[in-house]
């Protein structure tokens, strides 16, 4: 197998014109072209609702510079994505300023991609995803442009190329997918899975690089870190390993870039047009023995979420999204850690960060 090219630039602000100029580049760099009089599914990072200086979504003019090149070739541009939050995506759009793209830029459509009747896929090579119910709007667009935000994450350490794609599942099929492959290794393998389907509409992936979320990320747990590139690949886990070494993260500790070389989706080798010198930047990690002991010793060396009292606004999001149905609201969250998953989706989702994530000694309320 070949190696992956990557196209790696240093860009520190986020400015449509400039970044118009990396893609243009970019493009070059990886011989593919813009498609021409197409429909485009452009698909964002759109975790929850938050505005864009948190740094929890794709950044809006990200975005922008890409949807104003597409609409220069005479492409219908569509912009889908859905949220970790039940029936929140249409504000999220809102909150990130997505959605008012649709004003500035005239002739597209932002859409909450659980809003498009859906079909059912299947792939009996598949350990977790043999059948998914995935939008038809996948079908019929003629490629689809990857657009994730470069961000830490409590299970897979790092969402980029290949994690963006959770999004594409709508609605609740994310915490059915969560229950489901509750471990890292496992959960990755299932991303892969769905990578691994998604991949042939995939023209492109662009990383916002320009601001990460590093930390107890990807959501309001994780802290705005500059990080000032932009990058591109045809190939999402080429993408990801550029990735860790602009950050400075051995590839091989991602799982869903290990599972994807596994997999056959890539060599492990990429070529890049320059080096980018690494950042620091922080990325959970596990204990030593969490792996080993994930299905073995319940609870054991794992990190459990706990409610900050003085944070919560007691909106009881995080009993709405938690796959095992393990948090009731006893005024506060309540965990039954016996029936937990350590999915960390009510962290990731809680939109007051009003949840930590503590060792089983400390993990009573704040």
């Amino acid at each position: 197998m070949s190696k992956s090219r990557v196209y790696l630039e240093n860009c520190r602000e986020y400015d449509v014109a400039a970044i118009q100029r990396i893609i243009v580049d970019g493009l070059e760099y990886l011989g593919v072209r813009l498609p021409r009089q197409s429909k485009v599914l452009l698909k964002p990072n759109v975790l929850s609702a938050h505005p864009p200086e948190r740094h929890i979504t794709t950044h809006p003019t990200v975005i922008e510079a890409m949807a104003r090149l597409l609409l220069d070739n005479g492409n219908d541009i569509v912009i889908a994505d859905s949220c970790g939050q039940p029936g929140g995506t249409e504000n999220a759009l809102e909150k990130s300023q997505i959605a008012a793209l649709k004003t500035r830029l005239g002739n597209i459509v932002v859409k909450p991609i659980e809003e498009y009747p859906s079909r059912v896929y299947s792939n009996p090579r598949n350990r977790f995803l043999r059948e998914i119910h995935l939008p038809r709007i996948l079908d019929d667009v003629e490629c689809i442009i990857n657009l994730p935000k470069l961000k830490s994450h409590m299970l897979t350490k790092l969402t980029a190329g290949v994690k963006n794609f959770f999004g594409c599942i709508p609605g609740g099929g994310k915490q059915q997918a969560h229950y489901m492959a509750p471990s890292a290794e496992e959960f990755s393998e299932l991303l892969v899975e769905l990578y691994d389907f998604i991949r042939p509409k995939v023209l492109f992936n662009m990383i916002d690089g320009v601001v990460g979320l590093h930390g107890f990320g990807p959501g309001t747990g994780g802290k705005p870190k500059p990080v000032g590139f932009v990058a591109l690949s045809a190939d999402a886990i080429a993408l990801d390993i550029a990735c860790c070494r602009v950050i400075g993260l051995e590839p091989a500790l991602v799982p869903t870039i290990r599972l994807g070389i596994e997999r056959g989706l890539n060599s492990g080798d990429i070529e890049t047009n320059k080096d980018v010198r690494p950042v620091r930047f922080r990325v959970p990690k596990a204990f030593p023995l969490q792996a080993f002991l994930f299905k073995h010793v319940s609870g054991l060396q794992r990190l459990r979420p706990a409610v900050i009292t003085k944070k919560c606004k007691q909106c009881g999001v995080c009993a709405k999204v938690c796959p095992a149905k393990c948090i009731t609201m006893d005024e506060y969250p309540h965990w039954d850690y016996s029936k937990c998953i350590y999915c960390y989706c009510c962290h990731e989702t809680c939109p007051h960060a009003a949840i930590k994530l503590k060792t089983p000694l400390f993990a009573g309320r704040a």
